[in-house]
């Protein structure tokens, strides 16, 4: 993917999304540093975006910050993308990163539009502003909103968001690709609340990003993509968060309550049927069960919720909410919440703590008797650390066995090798390996590496020569002790793709691969191979081209 042609690799929707940021000046602070560009990007926060090319404009990597990404790149990342591109034609020593030689910060874009808004009067400030707005819907309608906010009316902050997604709806429907346009105003609107937030504006604060949340959620119901969704409703969450943070480290009772019993009603919403967000919004009142009063409410809400009404509700869901009403009893009372493990014992997450706290007790009969309820990959640690500290050498060896072999857990592999000694292990390792290969689990990157590490070469070559397409991962593992046998399975390979490819690209790809080859086998035997190459496929005059250019 170079500087040039991007746009061939990228979704459409993440690309426009992308042009749309840049053509609205959300791309800050860009520089380079040694072919690395470094950007901020507004977004429903500010992101940090990292790029870097080599000397031909080839893009090397590339890196965001932002908590959601359904796709190999971000809009983020295409905006800086466009904003390099749009600057390519500048020296690139004027776009490095300089040395600063004062103390004095480079003045922001922010700071900078603030200085010069200081020169305008009010008058002239209101004349542009009239001007704008006149044919601009969007500052029209975010000039009446913030003026309606100032007074706290949640109403004005609603029909603001809502007009984005009603410019963004087709037929009742919000389409791939426009899901980000109508959730503009909803951005707007989490900037604000963070803002308010920031100030003390707790409650008006709280009370944005749960009107966000219905409103976001409500719109998953008929949008195609839900990626821009999550990402929005992941700031709210962090925005409650951090307000129901701010408020519990404070003694005002009154303002618990009000911001409880907000969290608390929204969360009743019909608008969630269906989703988890109801149960999440519960989740942010954790904070509040310190105290017994909020604690008992909250577990009230938790029953009623598990009686439920005519619906039956989903097993994930019990135990999603089990798990809740764990933690809160955790927060009041460790009593409390053993006797709750007690009593959820059918639950492999409660089963698991009843049988920690036997293991520590010693009561390593019960511990045992109580894995056998649970998967074998749940209780393998467990019964692991009862054999070990009884001293039963031989049923831990036997355990380790089967959660390698059986279950493919291989990091335990280790520790079988450990329970041996230097000679056991050399007469016992075939058997293992051995036992890993008849149950069909050998093909495995991980048991590949496995062999590495133990130098079980042979074995390795195996594959390679079943599978030829793994001799790219390994030949420099295998190439010192059976160079023939790299090169044959190469030529195998390599003939293979040549055989198989049609069109620029794929030649370009099995070319490269054609210097891998030179680099395992040398450069004599990359020149036999091209030969055979050329007079093998004569009419492809595009392979032709670029294989007489391989040396």
């Amino acid at each position: 993917m170079n500087l040039n042609d991007f746009e061939n690799f990228v979704n459409d929707s993440v690309l426009e999304r992308g042009r749309k940021y840049k053509k609205q000046g959300k791309v800050a602070e860009l520089s380079c540093d040694n072919n690395v560009y470094s950007a901020l990007v507004e977004g429903t926060e500010c992101y940090n975006v990292t790029i870097q090319v080599d000397n031909a404009n080839q893009i090397v990597e590339h890196n965001c910050t932002c908590p959601y990404n359904m796709t190999n790149i971000c809009k983020h990342e295409v905006a800086v993308l466009y904003a390099i591109r749009d600057g390519l034609d500048e020296p690139r020593a004027t776009k490095a990163k300089k040395p600063r030689t004062s103390s004095k910060e480079k003045p922001t874009k922010e700071q900078s539009i603030k200085d010069a808004i200081a020169y305008l009067s009010r008058q002239e400030l209101e004349e542009i502003l009239l001007r704008r707005a006149e044919n601009d819907k969007t500052l029209l309608d975010e000039i009446i909103y913030s003026s309606a906010l100032t007074t706290g009316n949640i109403k004005a902050a609603k029909k603001f968001i809502m007009s984005f997604v009603r410019r963004a709806k087709r037929d009742g429907v919000i389409r791939y690709g426009h899901v980000g346009d109508a959730l503009e105003g909803a951005d707007i609107i989490i900037s604000k609340a963070q803002c308010l937030a920031s100030s003390g504006e707790l409650v008006t604060a709280l009370d944005l990003f749960l009107l966000i949340i219905g409103i976001v959620v409500e719109m998953a119901g008929y949008s195609d993509d839900d990626g821009d969704i999550c990402e929005r409703l992941s700031a709210c969450f962090a925005g409650i968060t951090e307000i129901v943070s701010i408020i519990t480290a404070q003694l005002d009772k009154d303002l618990w309550i009000v911001c409880f019993n907000k969290i608390v009603g929204e969360a009743k919403s019909p608008v969630y049927e269906g989703w988890d967000t109801s149960l999440d919004l519960l989740g942010c009142c954790y904070p509040f069960c310190v105290e017994k009063e909020f604690a008992d409410k909250l577990l009230n809400i938790l029953d009623d919720t598990l009686k439920g009404d005519t619906k039956p509700i989903p097993s994930d869901d019990i135990k999603y909410i089990n798990g809740m009403k764990h933690s809160i009893l955790a927060i009041l009372d460790d009593t409390q919440a053993e006797k709750f493990e007690e009593a959820h014992i059918s639950d492999p997450q409660f089963r698991s703590k009843v049988i920690e706290r036997c293991i520590t007790k010693c009561d390593y009969e019960t511990a045992l008797k109580m894995c056998e309820d649970l998967k074998f990959n749940q209780a393998c640690d467990f019964i692991l650390r009862i054999y070990k500290a009884t001293g039963e050498t031989r049923k831990y060896q036997t355990t380790l066995l089967k959660a390698v072999c059986t279950y493919k857990l291989f990091p335990y592999f280790y520790d079988l090798k450990d329970s041996y000694t230097g000679d056991e292990w050399f007469n016992v390792l075939p058997t293992v390996l051995n036992k890993i290969e008849d149950a069909g689990i050998s093909v495995t990157k991980e048991y590949h590496e496995l062999l590495i590490k133990n130098r079980c070469f042979d074995r390795l070559l195996k594959y390679c020569t079943k599978q030829p397409a793994l001799i790219i991962n390994y030949y420099k593992d295998l190439k010192c002790d059976y160079p023939n046998e790299v090169k044959a399975i190469f030529e195998k390979y390599l003939s293979y793709k040549f055989s198989e490819a049609s069109g620029f690209s794929a030649y370009e790809d099995c070319c490269h691969l054609m210097r891998t080859f030179k680099k395992a086998c040398g450069g004599e035997s990359m020149r036999e191979l091209r030969d055979k190459l050329l007079s093998r496929y004569p009419n492809k005059r595009a392979l032709v081209a670029q294989l007489s250019n391989l040396d």
